[in-house]
């Protein structure tokens, strides 16, 4: 039993390895294969539900939480995951009820959860200072979960505290390598530091991971251009076509 009990762990733990690199596809097969030898894996099923929204299929993602919920209401963290969901697909009404009932339920046991409830309704809000103060809570508790350094990091752009901003940035792809959106931010915030050797390699890095959206390429190639690199603004314009064909 005790082996048994490892193994589940270990397995669990090299899908999170393939996670953080942005191998989410793999990452689903390692859990999955865990859920076929056991469907009650409540943390597992959840996790292959943050992959599949991460791959963008918002639906599959859903419908992991969903299952989990059926069969335990108050598990908090199918609750947030669903919160997140809805963020994603736009719902936002129906996040911030999600959000509210996990408030009210962190207030009887695992406090944890109150701050990251805090945090996200905060960000509907557009409330960045009390993001700050929720991150923060959030991070006494936790001070590896990437997606609270990531908002962090937005909510200090606004405020354009910039050099602050790539510091929390940093810590989240510490955690998480292969975070689209702590690369995205990165790269905003190289770019108002006017700091090109950091925008240049972390473009390099989200354009691996996510290669369509056009913004990054008219960014670096204005930049290339202002600052007279030639070829590399060419190299950039080279890589917007081609992403936009694949």
């Amino acid at each position: 039993m005790k082996r048994h009990l490892e193994t589940i762990i270990e397995r669990e733990e090299a899908g999170w390895q393939l996670f953080h690199e942005g191998r989410h596809a793999e990452a689903i097969e390692v859990w999955r294969s865990l859920l076929r030898q056991d469907p009650m894996l409540a943390e597992v099923r959840v996790a292959v539900g943050m992959a599949y929204l991460e791959l963008g299929d918002a639906d599959t993602g859903m419908r992991y939480y969903r299952d989990v919920l059926d069969v335990d209401p108050g598990h908090r963290q199918a609750t947030l995951s669903v919160a997140i969901a809805l963020i994603a697909t736009g719902d936002r009404a129906g996040a911030a009820e999600m959000l509210r009932r996990l408030e009210r339920d962190s207030e009887s046991g695992a406090v944890a959860y109150g701050p990251l409830a805090r945090l996200y309704l905060a960000a509907l809000a557009k409330d960045y200072d009390a993001v700050l103060a929720a991150a923060d809570e959030a991070l006494a508790y936790d001070p590896d979960a990437p997606d609270v350094h990531t908002l962090r990091a937005a909510a200090l752009c606004v405020g354009e505290r910039y050099a602050e901003a790539m510091s929390a940035c940093l810590n989240a792809l510490r955690i998480y390598p292969a975070s689209v959106p702590a690369l995205d931010l990165l790269l905003r915030c190289a770019y108002s530091l006017d700091n090109y050797a950091t925008a240049s390699s972390t473009f390099e890095r989200v354009v691996a991971l996510d290669p369509k959206p056009l913004w990054r390429y008219h960014m670096m190639f204005q930049w290339d251009l202002r600052t007279g690199r030639l070829r590399s603004a060419w190299r950039r314009l080279k890589q917007a076509i081609s992403a936009q064909h694949e």
